[in-house]
């Protein structure tokens, strides 16, 4: 999963620019986003110091406050401190003063000009985006009932065993209908990746697409929803726990 946070307290504007951001999205190929709209930069630093280290792979930023050379002093020195937080982030900088250019040169960040261009944009959005995508590509073959076809292992949200057969499920309510049995699954999953948990006799869940964990459901990225069999309910709370507060 790739995930976004777009601080901007202008909600026309996030809208818009949450519209454009899903058509890039679509374009490069990725189909497992979350994105988070953040109202103020203070709010954005409080969340990441509170969430793991790296935890948004794409930060966007549009800074248009009023006042001295003081307040952008400010934002340099905060931006600063969450970079080196989430070294791993993708920082870029949006405003039409050019203290938040020299602010975005200060902390390594990319900047965005507001008006922008569309070849401003795919520098500061989509080429970050597309090596984002790129380097959370990971292919792997499954047998479907239609033939072998190549998934991308991040884009797999939960696999589960019922009526249909055993069902490996996708973002945006997309399936694949797969042969073996959900243990020979799970041992291939979690050989490649250790975000792969078991959950019960019926699922498979990837920790990372996982958004929350209740008292006895899970709630992915996309909006699907499981309901965990009662002896899987503690150990899924405490695993996905134990993965939001892991040491990078």
């Amino acid at each position: 999963m790739i995930r976004v946070a777009v601080c901007e307290s202008d909600k026309s504007f996030g809208k818009r620019f949450c519209a454009a951001l899903d058509a890039t999205m679509r374009k490069i190929g990725v189909q497992n986003a979350e994105v988070s709209v953040i109202g103020s930069y203070s709010d954005l630093g409080t969340l990441m110091m509170r969430l793991r280290a790296d935890y948004f792979d794409f930060i966007f930023c549009r800074m248009e406050a009023e006042g001295g050379p003081e307040v952008y002093e400010r934002m340099t020195s905060v931006t600063r401190l969450l970079k080196e937080r989430s070294p791993n982030s993708h920082f870029v900088l949006a405003s039409s003063k050019p203290d938040v250019a020299y602010c975005a040169y200060k902390t390594e960040s990319r900047f965005l000009g507001i008006p922008f261009d569309q070849m401003a944009y795919e520098h500061a959005i989509e080429k970050p985006l597309r090596e984002i995508a790129e380097s959370k590509y990971r292919r792997i073959g499954l047998k479907s009932v239609k033939g072998t076809i190549n998934v991308n292992l991040n884009d797999i949200t939960f696999a589960e065993t019922g009526k249909k057969g055993l069902v490996i499920h996708l973002p945006i309510d997309r399936e694949i209908m797969t042969r073996g049995t959900l243990q020979s699954l799970f041992d291939k999953f979690s050989k490649l990746d250790e975000r792969f948990v078991r959950a019960g006799g019926s699922f498979v869940i990837n920790l990372d697409s996982v958004r929350s964990v209740g008292e006895s459901s899970v709630i992915f990225g996309d909006g699907a929803t499981i309901i965990l069999p009662t002896r899987a309910r503690k150990p899924i709370r405490e695993a996905f726990l134990a993965y939001q507060l892991r040491p990078e």
